[in-house]
This record gives structure tokens, sequence and C-alpha cells, in this order.
């Protein structure tokens, strides 16, 4: 679990809290962003960040937490996001994001303390980056980016919070990154268009998290939804075909979806 930590330079921290007691068990100094490998048996951490420079990208045994390797990776802006292991163990994802900009890169996992090779690297536009999830066979890396604050006007650079005038507009972007073997290939670009009403606002007006869309969330049979702020689920494969989505035509409460876990919603 992420908390605020004032005392770090870039205001982020992470823990491990126990929610049977509530205690923090394991916090790592320094620590930015923790995650695990998909058996639980690994934990990820970024320490020792120094924004626009580089942060320190280290990896465990969990629970007895020993450590296993050590590497430095660059870091494109201001705050690390994600880290997420691929499920074939042999490489971690990292996110990083600046005022208007989202980078991920991927990185062989660190084996000792002599480091490891940044295997490649994605910048895309906007820094709305909400989850990020390697497909169960590891052969994708998938995220999804949000176009900015009023994405549903025809002109984004008003300082006033208005009604949609309805029609078509462009609510951010799935990203679909080819990692066979962990070797990246091709990106696919998603352009995640939205259908608006007149008078259209959402749901929670002035409240970011409601502005996103948020996922992916993933499926069996090598799927993943996005949930568009409109209330709408939508469905993929990691080929980035678009599906029909079991709640096609109901609307989601943005907020019932976003305060617990994407992953543990059911799928569709």
């Amino acid at each position: 679990m992420e908390f605020s930590a004032p005392e770090h330079e870039n205001g982020q921290g992470a823990a491990v809290w126990e929610l049977s007691t509530g205690r923090a068990i394991w916090a790592p100094p320094n620590a930015a962003v923790i995650s695990w490998n998909s058996e639980g048996s690994e934990a990820i951490v970024i320490t020792e960040v120094k924004p626009y420079q580089t942060g320190s990208l280290e990896r465990y045994s969990w629970p007895s937490q020993e450590l296993l390797g050590r590497t430095f990776v660059r870091m494109g802006g201001y705050m690390f996001t994600h880290a997420r292991v691929s499920p074939t163990g042999g490489a971690v994802a990292v996110a990083d994001i600046d005022q208007g900009e989202t980078t991920v890169a991927l990185y062989a996992l660190p084996k000792g303390p002599s480091g490891t090779r940044r295997l490649g690297q994605i910048v895309r536009p906007s820094n709305l980056i909400d989850e990020m999830e390697f497909s169960p066979d590891g052969g994708a890396l998938v995220w999804v980016i949000s176009e900015g604050a009023f994405w549903w006007l025809p002109d984004t650079q008003t300082d006033e919070y208005l009604p949609s005038p309805g029609g078509t507009y462009r609510a951010g972007e799935v990203c679909i990154w080819e990692t066979p073997g962990n070797q990246p290939r091709n990106l696919r670009v998603i352009e995640v268009l939205a259908d608006l009403t007149s008078g259209w606002l959402p749901q929670e007006p002035e409240k970011m998290e409601f502005e996103m869309i948020h996922g992916p969330v993933l499926l069996e049979d090598r799927r993943f939804r996005i949930l568009l702020p409109t209330g709408q689920w939508r469905t993929y494969d990691f080929e980035g075909n678009a599906l029909e989505d079991r709640e096609v035509g109901r609307m989601a409460r943005i907020k019932d979806a976003t305060h617990r876990s994407l992953r543990t919603i059911a799928e569709g």
C-alpha cells in the first residue's frame, strides 16, 4: 500500500501493511514503489529516487526480504508510478511521469549488484497513466493513459468547468507493447473515443479520478477491460481488437470501481 510521505523529497512513499492489524510490517527506506512477481515469492522496490535522474531498482525474496539484486534505472520524470514483473520472471517494467509525459521502460531483472540492461523504452504524451499489467504469458505489456483535463470540450484550454456540447471526443489511449521472450517489439496504440450527449459532465466534477480511463483489468482468454469516464466498460484482446463487453449498454459508477482494486472485479 502506498502512502503520503512528506519527508520524502518527491512526497511519495510505499510500505507493506498487514490488514488484520493495521501495522506497517515492511517499510524499505525511501521506497517509492513496491510490487511483487506473479507467484508472490519476490518483491520489487524502487527507492533512492532522484527526480529526472535515477532510481534504485531492488529485488528481494519474500517474505524473507533477502536482497537478490540491485541496479540503477533512468528516470525521465519526477515520480515513478509502477513496477511490474513479467510472468516469465526475466524482466521488469517501470513507469515514471513528467509534467506532460509518461515513460515506460523494460529492464532485465537484476540478479546481483552489477546492474542490468534496459531492453527498451516508450514515451507517450500525457502523464495520466492508470494501471499497467503484463499479459499472463508475458507476451504483452498493457497500460492506459487519459487525455487530460476538459477532454470532453472542443476547447481544452478553458479554465471553466463546463458541460460537454455533445459529440465524439478522445478520452485517451490503450498502449499494447509486444514483449515476447522479454524482447520489446511493436507498440500498438488504440485511440479511445467516447460518444457524449449534450450536457455530459464527469460523475463527480472536478475530481481527476472521474475524468480518467481506468484499467486494464485482466480477464481470462487473453482479454482485458478498461473503464471509461462515461461509466462504460470496453473489452479488448492483447492483439488490440475490440470485443463485445458483457455489460454493454450499462453504466458503472466510477467510484464503485476505483475505490477498490480493479483486479478483484468479476471477469466479463
